[in-house]
This record gives C-alpha cells, structure tokens and sequence, in this order.
C-alpha cells in the first residue's frame, strides 16, 4: 500500500521479478490525490474548537466553561499527537 502511496508499485513489482512492472505506471501520485481530497473536505484549516471554551475578555464566562476548557485541551492534545493538519 505504501508503495501505491508513494508512487512506486512499479519499482517494488520489478525487484519482485516482474519484468514488465517498469512499463506500467500509476494512475497519478496517490499521496497527491489524499491531499488534495482532504482539501477539497476539509477546507485549508481545521480547528478542534468546543462550544464555551473561549470567551472575550470583556464578558463573563459561562457556566461550565472549566469543563468545555479541558474538554478542548484533550481533543487538541490529541490532534497534535495523532499528527492531524494543523491550521495555518
């Protein structure tokens, strides 16, 4: 699978033994084709964001903010250590 993402299923085929693998050729760069799928859904920034977590300075906070502020913590902790697409 890695082979297809990165666009060399033809080199890997001929170090198999597969005389002809050099004469095929993928239909486009996977990897490119993920990337740009992933823009077109996802927009170019993404941000984990929980309802009441943030507020301006000059309101009050509301209740059960502390829990909506750990809450957005963890899930931003996470994406950070899950490796997701950080927004710009």
């Amino acid at each position: 699978m890695a082979a297809y993402d990165n666009n060399q299923a033809g080199q890997v085929s001929a170090v198999a033994g597969d005389e002809a693998a050099l004469e095929r050729r993928e239909l486009g760069d996977a990897a490119n084709l993920v990337d740009t799928a992933l823009g077109y859904l996802l927009g170019s920034e993404q941000n984990v964001a929980v309802e009441g977590a943030e507020h301006a300075d000059e309101e009050a906070p509301k209740p059960g903010v502390t829990v909506a502020t750990a809450a957005q913590d963890r899930l931003r902790n996470w994406a950070e250590k899950e490796l997701l697409t950080p927004a710009d």
